[in-house]
């Protein structure tokens, strides 16, 4: 079993960044998409063991079609990612 594993939504929203389902190590409840969300982002954290480094990854999982990639970056730029550092 891994030392650490948590995997957290955020849904970027005309209004800011809203922080959806949080799981460790696969469970815990499930957090609905707000309707306005127009980005969904899968964050994970895995540590294999207490002496193994921590891996971080991101990913777009969900965008609404109606909304248009400058809409989108515009609101990235106004509300930068709330999960930190940002990862490459």
């Amino acid at each position: 079993m891994a030392a650490d594993d948590v995997l957290t939504e955020y849904h970027l929203t005309p209004h800011g960044w809203v922080k959806g389902t949080e799981q460790y190590h696969g469970s815990g409840p499930k957090v609905p998409r707000p309707a306005t969300a127009v980005e969904t982002w899968k964050c994970r954290i895995y540590q294999r063991s207490i002496y193994s480094e921590e891996q971080r990854s991101e990913e777009l999982i969900w965008h609404a079609t109606d909304v248009s990639e400058a809409e989108r970056q515009a609101l990235h730029a106004k509300f930068p990612r709330p999960w930190m550092p940002p990862i490459r």
